[in-house]
């Protein structure tokens, strides 16, 4: 699937980022359901491309969404969570949180 090419509505105030849930191409990723799962998985771990999905923050600030949040955004919805995807976050060397403890191989 192109989800370069994805184009999401803005979310309802400009504080929202834009709603990544309700473009078409995430909606028929999730439809597919476990077939997805695996190519999902794979952008959501190293896709380094952009959409077309430019995130606005009040008048000045924006940026493009990147891919990996439209396939975390369609696996949580194929997993029906908002969990995937928060361990990368934590892992982000911004987050105020601390990194998640490691798991024994």
């Amino acid at each position: 699937r192109e989800l370069q090419e994805m184009v999401a509505p803005p979310g309802s105030t400009s504080f929202e980022g834009p709603d990544v849930g309700s473009a078409a191409i995430v909606q028929v990723l999730a439809s597919e359901g476990a077939a997805a799962v695996d190519p999902l998985l794979d952008c959501l771990e190293g896709d380094p491309r952009l959409t077309r999905t430019v995130n606005t923050v009040g008048t000045y600030n924006f940026s493009f969404v990147p891919v990996s949040e439209a396939a975390r955004v369609a696996l949580n919805e194929i997993f029906k969570t908002h969990e995937i995807g928060v361990e990368r976050m934590l892992q982000s060397p911004n987050s105020p949180l601390p990194p998640p403890p490691a798991l024994d191989s």
